[in-house]
């Protein structure tokens, strides 16, 4: 099932490419041999990728590439990194096979897959997608932090994502205490994020990241990028945008935490408004006035602000219309 695959440097070559390139042009670029590449374009039209070859004139790559995740794609659209992009094609949970990787890989990485069968989110609940049309990926990071640095990143990861969505979907998307993204009070994105602590430090962040694209038939709580926008969206190109949105953001980090925090507090869904708060099974219900620096909401009931550190918080019952 955790089949890993890296970037490949012959697929990337043919889609780099608007014409045809030739094999020997192919294997003077990555300095391996004819027969290496003709092995893996074999192996790409296994995959589904119709390829043309044509002699004296070498590949052609034809068809539209598939809609599903392609590293090659992702690796195009974002900027030059330190970061290794793996797949894994169908994993039980990205967290969790990111989380036996990190001593396999010491310098940051980005773990995708096209099915997560056994998606995991906040307070040990599921996070279903549709494979090949949603997003499912770990971005994971080496670090030293003290833990107080948790719920910056939970913002940073937020604002990331939110500002791709935002732009494919005039706007419509906030943020949702403590993790969410919504629109139209409807989740559209989902973000869990766990630690590997050494000596009362964090030394590797693990952050799960799930994200209706173009899933249909969503159910009443949730809504998909697609039927947000009326449209198709091209899953690779927002996952580009999406991770060099979180390298810029996460390279800075912890220096841009204040500016973090006074942005992500801007799109906070709610604010000033009249929620409820399911408390250990106990509802509350007040105005959401603020959340402070540490990540503890703050209500207004009866003229006075209450602390919470953990809810779930919610505004209407959500509906489709």
């Amino acid at each position: 099932m955790n089949n890993i695959k890296t970037v490949d440097k012959v697929l990337l070559s043919l889609l780099e490419s608007n014409t045809f390139i030739s094999g020997e042009q192919i294997a003077k670029e990555l300095s391996i041999s004819r027969s290496a590449i003709h092995k893996r374009v074999e192996k790409l039209r296994k995959e589904g990728y119709t390829i043309k070859a044509e002699s004296n004139r070498g590949f052609l790559l034809q068809t539209p590439y598939p809609h599903h995740i392609i590293l090659e794609q992702i690796h195009r659209e974002i900027s030059p990194n330190h970061y290794t992009l793996l797949l894994s094609p169908q994993t039980k949970s990205t967290n969790t096979l990111a989380k036996e990787l990190v001593t396999q890989y010491k310098e940051p990485f980005i773990l995708l897959t096209r099915d997560q069968v056994q998606g995991r989110g906040r307070m040990n609940r599921t996070w279903e997608m549709s494979p090949d049309k949603d997003i499912a990926m770990s971005f994971v990071v080496p670090c030293d932090l003290s833990p107080n640095h948790l719920f910056s990143v939970i913002q940073l990861v937020s604002l990331s994502i939110l500002k791709v969505l935002n732009k494919y979907s005039d706007d419509s998307c906030q943020i949702k205490w403590p993790n969410d993204i919504i629109a139209n009070n409807q989740k559209i994105c989902g973000i869990l994020t766990e630690s590997i602590l050494e000596d009362n430090l964090i030394k590797y962040m693990v952050i799960g990241i799930g994200i209706n694209i173009n899933s249909d038939n969503t159910p009443d709580y949730a809504i998909s990028l697609k039927e947000l926008s009326q449209k198709e969206q091209n899953i690779n190109k927002i996952c580009g945008e999406i991770i060099n949105h979180l390298i810029e953001l996460w390279d800075k980090f912890p220096s841009n935490k204040d500016v973090i925090n006074k942005e992500w507090e801007g799109y906070l869904a709610w604010k000033g408004e009249k929620v409820s708060l399911n408390f250990y099974d106990e509802i509350i219900e007040g105005v959401l006035k603020k959340v402070t620096d540490e990540g503890h909401l703050v209500l207004e009931i009866d003229n006075k602000e209450v602390p919470y550190m953990i809810g779930d918080l919610s505004k209407i019952r959500l509906r489709k219309s």
